[in-house]
């Protein structure tokens, strides 16, 4: 199975409806269409992101919990670091590497948005470098931050929340 295929499941299975329902009642409509990246769609985006650091979302997360993006980093440093709240990341790595700081605590946080901190730094962290095919979960709540110094990486990144008015 191609690492596309696979984000495809990923992506039709993170933004199903709610699959544990009551018996008795109907199941809820979907929140948004359903929809297919092809291997040569993916490709294509990911063609047009390699000339500078960009980001292109593919899937807006209105409605159902879950943003979908491809995202192409290219000799990004940072010593600071973020956490959300509500937000899980999922980084699946399409071609290069990058850096992974997670876990420990995040020094000097301040809010940037309600739910989300950057910090200066992470503290007790586990550093972790991703390759081409790798896949790393981070749960929110955990302190986290990504760098490619010397290098560039291009990446699926899949952000899972709580839709509104689900808990």
């Amino acid at each position: 199975m191609t690492l596309a295929r696979t984000c495809c499941l990923i992506v039709a299975f993170a933004t199903s409806p709610v699959l544990a329902q009551d018996a008795k009642s109907a199941p809820a409509p979907a929140a948004q269409a359903f929809q297919v990246f092809t291997n040569q769609s993916v490709a294509s985006v990911v063609a047009g992101l390699q000339a500078v650091n960009k980001t292109e979302t593919l899937v807006t997360g209105d409605h159902v919990g879950t943003r979908l993006t491809i995202q192409h980093e290219k000799n990004v440093t940072s010593t600071g670091g973020e956490v959300h709240a509500e937000t899980d990341d999922v980084f699946i790595i399409l071609e290069g590497s990058t850096t992974l700081m997670v876990g420990g605590t995040l020094e000097g946080p301040t809010t940037s948005t309600p739910g989300e901190w950057k910090g200066t730094g992470i503290r007790g962290g586990r550093e972790v470098t991703l390759n081409k095919g790798d896949v790393a979960f981070i749960p929110r709540g955990t302190p986290h931050r990504r760098t490619t110094p010397n290098q560039e990486v291009t990446l699926m990144v899949i952000k899972a929340t709580n839709p509104a008015g689900s808990k």
